[in-house]
């Protein structure tokens, strides 16, 4: 593509400068949404009752990661421990999970998609936002 006016090229510039930069808003979105998940799940973990032997202490195995390769930026919640996609609220759990549903996918997977749509339309209105700014300077 071949641009005459310098001000064109200018603003063609910027906004692959702000596309390439535009995993920063990315990683900010995703943090932002990660860490309200992560403190319900802590919160809302439950803890194994004594009668059934003492507590592994899966609650504490609680992890958010973002890892960013080739321009594409993941991010994720996870607990280390290795059943823990097996446990389920009790009929006692001190959780707001309900009774016989499967914790992580409660605590973690459902408040995911969620957040997905809202990081998705978050970035999207920052990087707009930003060519805006570049349009208009």
């Amino acid at each position: 593509m071949q641009v005459n006016d310098k001000k064109l090229k200018r603003m063609i510039d910027n906004i692959k400068k702000e596309l390439a930069n535009s995993t920063n808003i990315t990683k900010q979105q995703i943090t932002k949404e990660l860490k309200p998940i992560k403190d319900n799940a802590k919160k809302n973990w439950p803890v194994r009752q004594k009668r059934f032997g003492p507590s592994k202490g899966s609650g504490k195995k609680i992890t958010t990661t973002i890892k960013t390769k080739n321009n594409l930026v993941i991010g994720s919640i996870a607990n280390s421990a290795p059943y823990a996609w097996a446990i389920k609220a009790g009929e006692n759990s001190k959780t707001n999970v309900k009774r016989g549903k499967i914790v992580a996918d409660v605590l973690f997977y459902q408040p995911a998609i969620k957040a997905a749509d809202k990081i998705a339309k978050n970035v999207a209105n920052g990087l707009m936002n930003n060519v805006k700014k570049v349009r208009n300077g």
